[in-house]
């Protein structure tokens, strides 16, 4: 079993790729991240399809049912940043 937890992929994360994953699962939790999806006009399947992940995921994610895993939390994180941004530019 220890040789299985051995040969999983090791992923490096930077203080700023923790940063998001943190703040996008705040904004899972609070339902700022849908409020601004859906201030951007973005569907439940684009965001999917832009974080290479499943519509009910996003759906799931967002109803609170469910945390994405860290590299989906990841993808969700630089998205909700740049929706963050495209928010304060207006």
């Amino acid at each position: 079993m220890v040789s299985d937890v051995c040969s999983l992929p090791v992923v490096k994360l930077t203080t700023r790729d923790l940063a998001a994953i943190a703040a996008v699962r705040e904004a899972l939790l609070n339902g700022d991240f849908q409020r601004r999806r859906e201030e951007s006009h973005l569907s439940r399947a684009e965001v999917a399809t832009l974080v290479d992940a499943s519509f009910d995921a996003v759906a799931l994610w967002e109803a609170g049912r469910r945390i994405p895993r860290t590299e989906a939390a990841l993808r969700l994180g630089r998205l909700y940043r740049r929706l963050q941004h495209e928010a304060a530019a207006v």
